[in-house]
């Protein structure tokens, strides 16, 4: 007979994921010589099994973190051939962890407005925008949750008394974008509307599953003291009395608003001849020279504040003009271009003189 072939297997080494499922087959089957007709695992094994090809598959439940390696004693054998044994690792891998979809957030419009006001509990949020803006002026981005799409203005109610539906077709005085940003169409005046209310609608998706939520935006709008100080110019003569009046600060003011309370120099006055008192009028405190000197004025009412550039001119007195009556002498004869006796006496140096009557 010819002689047997005999048999050999070497140690090997696989990988399976830890969610495998009952049945699935580990790599391939195992690498033996001497062509063994049977495969076994020696001992109980209740997750693997081997079949005669040297196939080995699952058929048990598989855990990385309780048991990470599995090793095999694997039998191989054929008649007339002594049995042989190898020891196969089958490593465990993790499996991975399915994504998470966290839930949705809830659409909502942030209420951080807590004021004894709102009893009804309508307004949701609260801005503030100082008179007399630009128009386009941002007053704010309501705060939302759930990502919405679309914002809309659907009504506005204004402090006055004013109240209306928004008007998607016309000029209306707030537009809002879809990123919740609240812009200004008008240049507000405190003194008319001191606050506006307007219900924002948020809305995410369309058609029959958008969401939808409304919510009241408190827009109050603040004073800015309306006045302005004019640059003038005083003149005043040297030889002043002390405590002299050289002029007042002209200020125009805006009905309504708090008045100017306060005036001072901030600069110029650094020889500190001349003061100012609470209704803008300044005086001279000493006898002044002749010379023109720039003031800065600032003037202040509550919060507002501005400044004027007041110069004051002083100059030297005037000698008044004076001219008696006087008697000259001409022949019937004279020429013309002739000199009617000498020049007229006169005081204060006139740098003109005209005939008004008599020269006919």
């Amino acid at each position: 007979a010819a002689p047997v072939t005999p048999l050999t297997i070497n140690e090997q080494t696989f990988e399976i994921a830890e969610d495998a499922t009952t049945g699935t087959a580990i790599g391939t089957p195992l690498v033996a010589t001497g062509k063994p007709t049977a495969f076994s695992i020696t001992g109980d094994s209740t997750i693997f099994a081997i079949d005669n090809s040297g196939q080995i598959t699952v058929i048990g439940a598989l855990d990385f973190a309780t048991t990470p390696i599995h090793t095999l004693t694997v039998q191989i054998s054929k008649v007339g051939a002594d049995s042989v044994t190898a020891e196969i690792t089958i490593n465990i891998t993790e499996a991975a962890t399915p994504p998470v979809t966290p839930p949705a957030t809830p659409l909502t419009i942030i209420d951080n407005y807590d004021f004894d006001t709102d009893t009804d509990n309508e307004i949701a949020q609260r801005f503030e925008a100082a008179e007399n803006n630009a128009v386009g002026f941002v007053v704010g981005t309501v705060a939302t949750t759930g990502e919405p799409t679309a914002f809309n203005i659907v009504h506005i109610t204004e402090s006055g008394g004013g109240s209306y539906i928004y008007n998607t077709d016309g000029d209306n005085i707030f537009e809002i974008d879809n990123t919740g940003a609240i812009t200004a169409n008008i240049s507000f005046d405190f003194e008319t509307i001191s606050s506006y209310t307007i219900t924002i609608k948020a809305t995410k998706g369309t058609g029959d599953d958008a969401e939808e939520i409304e919510a009241g935006i408190l827009i109050n709008i603040t004073n800015v003291f309306d006045f302005t100080a004019e640059n003038q110019s005083f003149s005043i003569e040297t030889g002043n009395a002390v405590d002299a009046v050289v002029g007042t600060v002209l200020v125009t003011e805006v009905a309504g608003d708090t008045a100017a309370t306060g005036f001072s120099i901030t600069a110029g006055n650094e020889d500190n001849n001349f003061a100012i008192d609470e209704f803008g009028t300044i005086t001279a405190l000493v006898a002044l020279t002749a010379g023109d000197t720039t003031l800065t004025v600032e003037v202040t009412g509550d919060d507002a504040a501005t400044t004027a550039e007041i110069t004051i001119n002083v100059t030297e007195p005037i000698t008044p003009l004076t001219i008696e009556d006087q008697i000259r002498e001409v022949a019937e004869n004279a020429n013309n271009d002739d000199l009617v006796g000498i020049v007229l006496e006169t005081t204060g140096e006139p740098t003109a003189f005209s005939i008004t009557e008599g020269d006919s």
